[in-house]
């Protein structure tokens, strides 16, 4: 039995402000900013952000992938930050899944590492092939596994669009693998009773939109059954459409009762309601680049238009130019984006010994992070940070300000935060939490 994630309240400090620019004051809102706030499901305010601090945490604690690792999550008007190291992919992705379904929840801000674990390719392609063998559901499929710089290469066939997801999840799941590259074709095959019963099991079960907790699936003759209690007629609905996907005869919904007693659970799985218009999707995505250290003090212009994100601007590295691109990409409610970002032409060091000792020189200047004693390397334009820091924001702070350094490509952060950062009355510290 899976045991219950302890929870210690912590500090995340989102607002890190970086040596090249200070964060701006933040604008009154616009007649057209507040229309949008009071109509939301949650306005944006600190009793809004308790809420959906509260029901995330709950949310990603009874997932059971994203339950197992150590997440910590902030809440800034509606705009969530994901952190930590998990063991594969599955679980960074499930964190986002998770956070979407949440109510009030305008902006993902996902910052998740996966810890890395070198493989060599053919070892991962023993792995996975061994692992879709012994899944129930992946087992019966045609499958061909190749591995290529941790990029597994799915071909073949799957009997339906349920297997197909299944086995891509299989892989995620694996430590080591980068992604994948999933080309099985659809091909429609009857399958058994038992492994009707598994797969659907499966997809009900890793549905974030439904909460399967009372759902019971059995299969006979080629027909999926599906018992139980839903909260909502929403549900009940998501549950039939999970149930198709595994290619069955019919499904059979006539003992799936919806619960009389509506209880709200703080998310939207009751009903999805209506999308976010173009303007809370582009005030959102806005507060999320100021938010992540990664963007800022970068500042793409966003223009939105039938939910789809256009991204311009220059960028003045790489790794700022994926951020933004990721963080437009989960703001709940985008259908698309458009990435017209331009990398700004780095400025070529003769030796990384100088982009070393700014980054150097510029933490040694300040007066709270000069004191620790935190290593400075460079290996062609990329800054490796070394150390440990007191807390979370100490260390989002170092990040910002070494990525600030001219010439600097990328960050790699290695600093070990040595305490969970618990607010005091002298520190302006937000609402956070450190699941373990």
């Amino acid at each position: 039995m899976k045991t219950r994630a302890a929870r210690a309240l912590a500090v995340l400090g989102l607002a890190a402000s970086c040596a090249c620019a200070e964060r701006p004051p933040a604008a009154a809102p616009s007649a057209a900013a507040v229309g949008a706030a009071e109509s939301s499901d949650v306005t944006p305010s600190a009793a809004g952000d308790s809420r959906v601090f509260r029901t995330l945490i709950r949310e990603l604690d009874r997932d059971p992938v994203a339950g197992q690792e150590r997440i910590r999550v902030s809440v800034d008007l509606g705009a969530v930050t994901l952190e930590g190291r998990v063991a594969h992919r599955l679980a960074k992705e499930r964190a986002v899944e998770v956070a979407r379904v949440v109510r009030g929840v305008r902006a993902i801000i996902d910052r998740i590492a996966v810890t890395p674990r070198q493989r060599a390719d053919s070892e991962l392609e023993l792995t996975v092939a061994a692992v879709l063998s012994n899944d129930p559901v992946t087992a019966r499929q045609r499958v061909a596994v190749r591995a290529r710089n941790g990029i597994i290469h799915l071909s073949g066939d799957a009997d339906s669009m349920g297997s197909r997801h299944i086995a891509e999840r299989d892989v995620l799941a694996v430590p080591g693998v980068a992604g994948v590259k999933d080309d099985l074709a659809v091909r429609l095959q009857q399958a058994s009773d038992e492994e009707l019963a598994a797969a659907v099991s499966r997809i009900v079960r890793d549905d974030p939109w439904l909460d399967a907790s009372g759902v019971r699936v059995s299969a006979r003759g080629g027909i999926v059954a599906l018992a139980g209690q839903v909260p909502s007629g929403a549900e009940r609905a998501r549950a039939e459409y999970d149930a198709r996907e595994a290619a069955p005869w019919r499904v059979d919904l006539s003992l799936l009762q919806i619960d009389p007693v509506f209880h709200d659970d703080g998310t939207l799985r009751a009903t999805e309601g209506a999308p976010p218009s173009d303007f809370e999707i582009e005030e959102a995505l806005g507060e999320a680049f100021i938010l992540d250290p990664r963007v800022y003090p970068f500042a793409p212009t966003v223009k939105v238009r039938d939910r789809v994100v256009l991204l311009t601007g220059v960028a003045p590295n790489r790794a700022a130019l994926r951020a933004a691109e990721e963080d437009a990409r989960d703001v709940p409610g985008v259908a698309n984006v458009r990435d017209d970002l331009k990398e700004r032409a780095s400025v070529v060091q003769e030796d990384d010994e100088i982009l070393r000792a700014d980054v150097a020189t510029t933490i040694a200047g300040d007066p709270y992070l000069g004191l620790l004693h935190i290593r400075v390397e460079a290996q062609r334009g990329r800054v490796v940070l070394r150390g440990a820091v007191p807390t979370e924001i100490d260390r989002v702070r170092v990040v910002s300000l070494a990525s600030c350094a001219r010439g600097a490509l990328d960050v790699d952060d290695a600093l070990i935060v040595t305490q969970t950062g618990l607010a005091t009355d002298a520190q302006p510290w937000k609402p956070g939490a450190f699941r373990r």
